[in-house]
């Protein structure tokens, strides 16, 4: 067990021993979904198989339940919902005596709001070693625009970020936002992942999405010796009000910031892998039971309650074996530990 109020996770305090209790007699297990919901219904399923039963339902918070007629298959459909609203449903045996499930809390589909997956990979690792990076004031991408960067940095000889992504936390994300425009791309740095900040889309992460570097000036050199880019005031404010985005190719751009003209790793034509991410911090919506409040005043994006972990070892492919892995540009990445909740 460990635990954090603000700043970095403690290590690992204690170790327990949990254990779930088994069913009553004649109660029903409600199972979570494997059908995406829609607008107006969720699917569920419900063991025993050989078990007749009635789902009950209500809206999340709100008191009194409504009852569906008896069910006796394993899966299940329940229909007329509304759409965006989170609901507490139960499945009631017919049979006595009469045995409740768990609730289980279910989301219908919102037609305003989209869900995307994102990757996060921990940086800057303290000596305890690495924690999960959360998504505030942070960059996270799809998989394999992230996967790129990681094999490209370990190629360069970035010793500091080879180091972290040998011991580090990619984390999956399930992200819901307003559907609207995406902000410009906003690059987020700081001396440590709880103290970032995100600043105007910088000159490197410019060659990387092959975008206009004619707005950054090599005569004047900002943080991480690149030249200093410039980014209108109106954009900057819309990227901290909503997720910025901007596209990755492959190869990947190289690291010689002498002038504002970008290189790269080998010729050929560029080939899109995905997207990068930049989430502002101030307009998160707070992670609630049931979904997110998405689309709140000052609210426009927010992360899903339950994330998965993976950890990731870098190898160079002759010394790699061939466990679970991608190769991709000389290095492969070799997965350590499977995916856990």
């Amino acid at each position: 067990m460990r635990y954090r109020s603000s700043g970095n996770w403690t290590l690992p305090v204690h170790l327990l021993d949990c254990h779930t209790r088994p069913l009553r007699p004649n109660q029903p297990w409600l199972l979570p979904p494997t059908t995406p919901p829609t607008g107006s219904s969720v699917s569920v399923s419900v063991l025993p198989t050989d078990l007749e039963y009635t789902l009950e339902y209500r809206i999340a918070g709100s008191s009194g339940w409504v009852t569906s007629a008896p069910v006796r298959t394993a899966n299940s459909t329940l229909g007329m919902l509304g759409p965006g609203t989170a609901y507490q449903l139960r499945a009631r045996s017919a049979d006595s005596p009469v045995q409740y499930s768990e609730p289980v809390l279910f989301q219908t589909a919102d037609p305003k709001v989209e869900a995307i997956q994102m990757w996060r990979i921990s940086e800057l690792c303290p000596s305890t070693g690495c924690q999960v990076d959360y998504l505030y004031n942070h960059d996270a991408g799809d998989l394999l625009a992230d996967t790129d960067f990681i094999t490209n940095m370990a190629n360069s000889g970035n010793h500091s970020f080879v180091g972290a992504f040998n011991t580090s936390v990619t984390t999956s994300y399930c992200v819901q936002r307003r559907r609207e425009s995406f902000a410009d791309y906003a690059s987020c740095n700081g001396p440590d992942t709880e103290h970032y900040s995100c600043e105007c889309n910088n000159w490197f992460d410019r060659c990387v999405g092959h975008l206009d570097t004619s707005v950054c000036n090599a005569s004047d050199i900002g943080r991480f010796g690149m030249p200093t880019c410039k980014c209108s005031a109106e954009s900057l404010k819309r990227s901290s009000e909503v997720i910025g985005r901007m596209p990755v190719f492959s190869p990947f751009a190289r690291f010689h910031p002498a002038s504002v003209k970008c290189r790269y790793s080998r010729g050929g034509p560029p080939k899109f892998l995905g997207y990068w991410y930049s989430l502002p911090a101030g307009p998160e919506c707070a992670p609630v039971a049931g979904g997110v409040p998405v689309g709140l005043v000052g609210c426009s994006w927010g992360r899903r309650a339950a994330q998965r972990f993976v950890h990731c070892l870098l190898y160079t492919s002759d010394a790699a074996d061939e466990e679970d892995s991608v190769d991709l540009g000389g290095r492969r990445i070799i997965k350590k530990k499977k995916m856990e909740r």
